[in-house]
């Protein structure tokens, strides 16, 4: 059925001359939920590979993502559970033995550049596994796929699955990203002979602490660096560091400053010492309330269903952006930050909000959302400020966001998903050097 819509931009001001008619289907959850999977899958390559993103108007090219190669394989893994793969177990198979070991392709063969201490680099050739655009050699983006494959390992309970796993997470020296247990730096970059770039460190909190999580369970329990620093900031809630918003208390890496939302949702997706931890959760929920707030703030008036401070595709100069209350220049709305909101305990706790409601209005009303992938719609940014603006590309590491957000929902995979899965301390770590 296909519903016809008028997206009557004079609800708000910078829309007043704005009067567009569209006609297309409009999405149930459930729709939406499958397509977003269908987009993650349509980045996957013949051997097992994922690309960093989805052009809408030109060929598609080759550059990889280590991270979005995670990613596919936690998308794997919903399929699975959904029924939508029949041989998603064989994929992740594909895809972890490609990563690990290489694969022949149909022009030679593929080998993911890595360095000393086993850490890939941020961006590859699909077809190669060589470095694209002098990328570095990434700690977080190491740790999602990881922790990713870590994941895949809960989740199928198989010996192949099991054993190209653990290679990919005893492949890396996770100690060697620990820059300061004391300070609670880690580095971003790693040298090619192992070690940590000087002067390329973040601080608590954001999203390496998927790095910090997995380098202090590499610790097997017997301290360690990587253990004192868990100890003194993650593992101590009131050590990290807050700013306010109105009355929300939110976790920063700066006080004074705030986030892009996908932070503490990528912290919830992937470590299980954050989305089994009641008090990360408030934080959770604080950061969505904080967000819809700001955009109500913002003086434009906005619907209240128009929020999510995300990163992705972006006006700015670039074309890429990650956007955070107070700095979001040219008012871009993430449809997929408001999906990534309905995670676990946010939906189900005591004080539950389903989020992703303010999706169905938001592709009612703003068709700028309103994005095709093979046919599959899907609904991604767009600027309040400038309603013409169309996003020239997905990022599949920032999309994930709405799969895996949407996966938590009841009669999707369900609240505990993510809870049930991500728990990697049953898994002995060694650093070994496969490759």
């Amino acid at each position: 059925m296909f519903v016809y819509k008028k997206i009557k931009c004079a609800a708000v001001a910078l829309f007043a001359a704005c009067s567009v008619t569209v006609s297309d289907a409009a999405m149930s959850k459930g729709e939406l939920f499958e397509n977003s999977y269908y987009a993650i899958d349509a980045m996957r390559t013949p051997e097992g590979m994922y690309r960093d993103k989805w052009n809408f108007y030109t060929p598609q090219d080759n550059r990889g993502s280590i991270a979005n190669v995670g990613v596919g394989i936690m998308a794997l893994c919903i399929a699975d559970s959904m029924g939508w793969e029949n041989n998603a177990q064989a994929k992740v198979i594909q895809t972890l033995e490609t990563v690990t070991n290489g694969a022949p392709t149909a022009t030679g063969y593929i080998w993911i550049d890595r360095n000393e201490t086993g850490y890939y680099r941020h961006f590859f050739d699909t077809t190669t596994g060589a470095n694209v655009g002098n990328s570095e050699y990434s700690t977080i983006d190491t740790a999602i796929l990881a922790s990713a494959a870590l994941f895949a390992k809960n989740y199928f309970q198989n010996g192949a699955v099991s054993y190209w796993a653990e290679r990919v997470y005893r492949g890396v020296d996770w100690s060697r990203a620990i820059a300061d247990p004391n300070a609670g730096t880690i580095f971003l970059e790693m040298q090619a002979n192992g070690f940590g770039v000087p002067g390329q460190t973040t601080s608590t909190f954001n999203e390496y602490m998927i790095v910090a999580y997995l380098a202090m369970l590499a610790n097997n329990g017997n301290g360690g660096a990587a253990t004192s620093l868990w100890n003194n900031y993650y593992g101590t809630i009131p050590n990290l560091p807050t700013s306010g918003y109105w009355q929300y208390s939110l976790l920063t890496d700066a006080p004074g400053t705030f986030i892009s939302g996908f932070i503490p949702q990528f912290n919830y997706f992937y470590c299980n010492a954050f989305s089994s931890n009641t008090q990360y959760v408030d934080y959770l929920r604080n950061a969505a309330d904080a967000d819809a707030l700001w955009f109500t703030h913002s003086g434009y008036g906005w619907a209240p269903y128009c929020w999510g401070v995300g990163a992705g595709a972006s006006p700015v100069a670039g074309g890429y952006n990650a956007d955070k209350i107070a700095n979001n220049p040219w008012m871009v709305v993430s449809p997929h930050i408001i999906g990534g909101y309905s995670v676990g305990n946010v939906y189900s706790g005591p004080n539950a909000v389903d989020y992703s409601n303010d999706l169905a209005p938001l592709e009612d009303n703003f068709g700028a959302s309103h994005y095709y992938i093979n046919g599959r719609k899907i609904i991604w940014r767009f600027s309040l400020s400038d309603p013409n603006w169309k996003a020239q590309d997905l990022q599949g590491i920032d999309y994930s966001s709405m799969l895996f957000g949407l996966a938590s929902l009841y009669g999707h995979c369900g609240p505990n998903f993510f809870n049930q899965h991500n728990n990697y301390a049953g898994t002995t770590h060694w650093f070994h050097k496969y490759w």
